[in-house]
């Protein structure tokens, strides 16, 4: 190497570094993930990165100052490190520091996540504090110190560079190697992930597993991708005698839906998909997943109508207008705490008879009822049959069927997501069916159901084109879904007795079928935690007032009601900042009426129910209650105060709490809502006999469905 290196040699430098990385990393992780193994992992490691920035030394003319000892002016600063490279120091510090030691360290820390807890993982680079390993000065873990540390020199020469690139070469292989190995392999702030691990041990295991324990302290990058400018319209282009496949190319819709639901700019989502084709008319007849002022909501109303008219009057090809009902989400419409049984029947109608009935004629026939043989035969479908809200709570239902009900599950998600799994093992028979609909629907009735039921049927459009066909005598809607389909074809709609008000049937267009106490055989959850604290997700040691619900939820006519009770108690609402709700545009308009809100970043399962254990109490949102994240507060024990509405949407926590044995903890009012989150000695007179346990495996209602969907196939 000559007395300096190029770009090309630096390049194939790391790239080989990179390669060598991920072999150690890979065969030793592979051998073993216990503490001995892993010490042993990064002393390799840093004894290769270490003689390769020799070998750079040595090789040419420049010299800089590499991180000391004794450097404290370079450890003011986040340091980034892959959670497993943590885990190494906490299992270090752990064996060789005594209690005194192991005390002033996590006093340290604590100190730490107080500063930086706050940022949510945002901007992580640009922080300026102490590093809590400094003792007197000097870097206590100087000769195992983490990657970022070894690889950095003061700005001379090529050393800020080049080391800088040598140790992203190594951080790089390591990665790859976790990667393949299915850990987690994001890079983390490693004081905090240090802090969390000594607070909890156990941790360690959790991680080693797979789990992604670390999120929180993950640096969030500003600065989000933004989809391209589409190039087509999507159209298929169908030739003659072609039936439709129902799978149009959505990827031409990624910026506008970027813009709707990320950005919350329904303006530029509208006018970005200005290609005039099937699909992008059906994207309008969406409406914003969240508002700044209650004037938006009927004026994006009456655009939505305004859409649907041209969609119907447009002489597009039938079949690419059956593909474009992939793109439609009454879902939004929903978000508006609206009764919608017209404008969703219109649509309803629309969408079945002058466009699926005339392009599959045959899937939209009337079916006659199965002789009966003894047996019921009930299948599920949808795109959500997995561990999402929308269909993982259906599966009490299916665990818990009588032995002569034979089930089916139709699950249309064009990949497997986690938790698909549980509906495959419960099931007795289980099809993926991803690709091509009218062949998929013709299976479907091949099977000779007696019931077929959705689950979560307008969350998803291509839930929908099912939805518009007729693949069984009996067809039905549930709970998943916030409202009433408004499809012809499906027959019933089975919801709950607690959750609906007495002029129920007004609001659907199916036949309402309202199951014993909250309908629904919920599965008892696994209590599981990370053992985070407070601190570690930037709180203080107050009050915490936590409401748990996405930000679409919260209409700006309820912000009153958040605002008082800011305002009152002194104390801020943590909120969530759930991706794909336009989050941004409820935190400014929080912000702009002053209400004390502190917005977590979306985490995983874990640091979820970590947060709930600290929550004081839990405020439901107004006009669309909790589901199930309600049950999931309720299994620990927290109290919850909701305000029931008009609509069932607004009423499934009222019904979870009335089952739960804490009716106390249901206002009638808005200003009894206040008053009871402010009352700490009402909300625990309120919940003293709560018992969670009256939640779960409620097998009431899955015998009373049964009985129900019985008489309903022999009519």
């Amino acid at each position: 190497m000559s007395e300096t290196i190029s770009t090309k040699q630096l390049q194939e430098a790391c790239a080989a570094l990179t390669q060598t990385i991920e072999f150690i990393a890979a065969s030793r992780l592979q051998k073993g993930r216990n503490p001995e193994h892993i010490a042993s992992l990064f002393r390799k490691i840093q004894s290769v990165l270490d003689a390769k920035i020799s070998e750079f030394q040595k090789t040419t003319d420049g010299r800089g100052t590499p991180c000391g000892r004794n450097t404290p002016e370079s450890c003011h600063r986040v340091v980034m490190t892959t959670g497993i490279e943590t885990l190494s120091l906490a299992l270090q510090v752990d064996s060789t520091h005594d209690m005194a030691a192991k005390d002033a360290l996590k006093s340290r820390l604590l100190n730490y996540l107080l500063a930086v807890g706050p940022t949510k993982g945002r901007a992580l680079i640009q922080l300026r504090v102490q590093c809590p390993l400094l003792v007197d000065g000097n870097c206590s873990i100087f000769e195992t110190r983490p990657i970022e540390c070894r690889s950095r020199f003061e700005q001379s020469s090529q050393f800020a560079t080049v080391e800088k690139e040598f140790g992203t070469a190594v951080q790089r292989g390591l990665q790859n190697a976790l990667t393949s190995l299915g850990m987690w392999s994001q890079t983390v702030d490693m004081a905090r992930v240090l802090g969390m691990t000594l607070n909890d041990m156990s941790l360690c295991a959790h991680y080693l597993s797979g789990h992604p324990m670390f999120e929180l302290a993950a640096i969030q990058v500003d600065v989000e991708i933004v989809p391209p400018v589409p190039s087509s319209n999507g159209s298929n282009n169908y030739s003659t005698d072609i039936e439709p496949s129902g799978n149009p190319d959505l990827t031409v819709l990624s910026r506008s839906r970027y813009q709707l639901n990320t950005q919350g700019d329904p303006e530029a989502a509208f006018s970005t998909s200005n290609r005039d084709g099937a699909l992008q008319h059906v994207f309008r007849m969406q409406t914003p997943m969240a508002y700044k002022d209650s004037t938006e909501i009927e004026r994006w109303r009456a655009r939505l109508e305004d859409s649907f008219d041209q969609f119907r009057e447009r002489q597009f090809d039938l079949r690419d207008k059956f593909d474009a009902v992939a793109a439609y989400n009454p879902l939004s419409i929903s978000y508006q705490q609206k009764d919608d049984l017209d404008l969703l029947s219109r649509i309803g109608d629309y969408l079945t008879d002058e466009i699926a009935a005339k392009v599959l004629p045959d899937l939209c026939a009337p079916m006659s009822k199965r002789k009966s043989d003894g047996r019921l035969r009930i299948g599920y479908i949808g795109n959500g049959l997995d561990k999402s809200s929308g269909g993982y709570w259906a599966t009490g239902w299916l665990k818990n069927h009588a032995k002569d009900v034979e089930t089916f599950v139709f699950y249309l998600n064009p990949g497997r997501v986690p938790g698909a799994d549980e509906y495959q093992r419960l099931a007795n028979h289980y099809f993926h069916l991803p690709g091509h609909i009218p062949d998929a629907a013709r299976l479907i009735k091949q099977q000779n159901l007696d019931v077929l039921i959705y689950p979560d049927a307008v969350c998803e459009g291509r839930n929908i084109q099912f939805a518009l066909l007729r693949l069984a005598p009996v067809q039905c809607a549930c709970w998943g879904g916030p409202e009433t389909t408004g499809l012809p074809q499906i027959d019933y709609f089975l919801s709950a007795d607690w959750m609906e008000p007495e002029n129920a049937q007004d609001h659907y267009r199916e036949k309402l079928v309202r199951l014993p106490r909250t309908g629904i055989c919920y599965p008892r959850p696994v209590r599981a935690g990370s053992g985070l604290s407070k601190a570690a997700f930037g709180l203080d040691e107050g009050r915490l007032l936590l409401c748990m619900q996405a930000p679409s939820k919260m209409l700006p006519e309820w912000d009153p009601i958040f605002k008082e009770i800011c305002d009152r108690s002194g104390r801020p609402i943590v909120f969530f900042s759930y991706p794909n709700t336009a989050a941004a545009t409820v935190e400014n308009r929080f912000r702009d009426c002053g209400i004390k809100a502190v917005f977590m970043p979306f985490m995983n399962l874990l640091q979820f129910h970590d947060l709930i254990s600290h929550a004081d109490v839990v405020l439901d949102t107004v006009g669309w209650s909790g589901g199930i994240t309600a049950l999931l507060a309720l299994e620990q024990g927290k109290p919850i105060v909701t305000l029931p509405g008009r609509f069932r949407r607004s009423r499934h926590t009222s019904a979870f709490l009335k089952a739960a044995g804490a009716e106390g903890l249901i206002a009638t009012t808005p200003e009894e809502y206040v008053e009871l989150v402010l009352d700490s000695d009402r909300i625990s007179e309120a919940a003293v006999n709560l018992d969670p346990w009256e939640l779960f495996e409620d097998r009431v209602s899955v015998t009373a469905l049964e009985d129900f969907l019985r008489e309903a196939v022999s009519q």
